[in-house]
């Protein structure tokens, strides 16, 4: 089925809310996964920078930390933890994507409120998945507190 679309930008409070929140969560969730990547290689913070900077992408980085804490660590358990942290990570980097890179308009036909990417309804804005934003908003900041508390130095 075909349909039309239009832009559409009179969004509730609510939804700007839940994603203002995602987006910030995620943007912390980010300087975290760059600090434990620090970690890992042990170098201080301007080297470290330098370094990931020249990692294109969350998925790459997080690829590279789970490597680099393999290394340094040498411990099975520590690394079968870090690897759930991880995929955790790439998960929710797949929502947060779709939310954030996503098409938001208010479809013709029927007047409902969608987000789309690459052609797929991601999701209609309604109150049922206005909760399922605060699920992943509540899973960023877990993800971000876990890895953060997670790789800090004992």
């Amino acid at each position: 089925m075909t349909y039309k679309s239009l832009p559409h930008d009179e969004w509730e409070d609510k939804t700007l809310q839940i994603v203002g929140k995602i987006t910030i969560a995620f943007g912390q969730l980010e300087h975290v996964l760059k600090l434990a990547y620090k970690r890992a290689i042990g170098k201080p913070y301007s080297e470290a920078m330098y370094i990931i900077d020249k990692i294109s992408g969350n998925p790459a980085l997080a690829d590279g930390l789970r490597k680099k804490f393999a290394i340094q660590r040498m411990d099975q358990n520590l690394e079968a933890e870090m690897n759930k942290i991880i995929d955790r990570i790439l998960k929710v980097n797949g929502h947060r994507n779709f939310l954030i890179h996503g098409y938001w308009h208010k479809r013709i036909s029927d007047d409902k409120l969608l987000v789309v990417k690459k052609g797929c309804i991601a999701f209609h804005i309604d109150a049922n998945s206005l909760s399922r934003l605060e699920v992943l908003h509540r899973e960023i900041t877990n993800i971000r507190d876990t890895l953060n508390k997670f790789t800090r130095a004992k």
